[in-house]
């Protein structure tokens, strides 16, 4: 539960970072930036053909994560 709370921790600290780095431009600056994000955390059921049934949840696919990162920083001048 606590390491699970660590990596959400440090997934907000990224997303925070990442949004103070490509934030908003200054009005007399012609760059732009952005950041997307994505995630998807599907559930896995499956029933093998002897009849026995497993189900990853999106709490399994966390608490077993080592790390992961997609997203997209864009910087555009004169756009």
């Amino acid at each position: 539960m606590v390491n699970n709370a660590c990596r959400i921790g440090a997934a907000g600290l990224i997303l925070l970072a990442g949004i103070a780095w490509f934030g908003p431009a200054a009005a007399d600056d012609d760059w732009q930036f952005d950041f997307a994000l994505y995630g998807w955390l599907p559930v896995i059921d499956v029933e093998l053909p002897s009849g026995n049934k497993s189900k990853i949840t999106r709490d399994d696919i966390i608490n077993n994560l080592d790390m992961a990162f997609m997203g997209r920083p864009r910087a555009t001048k004169n756009r």
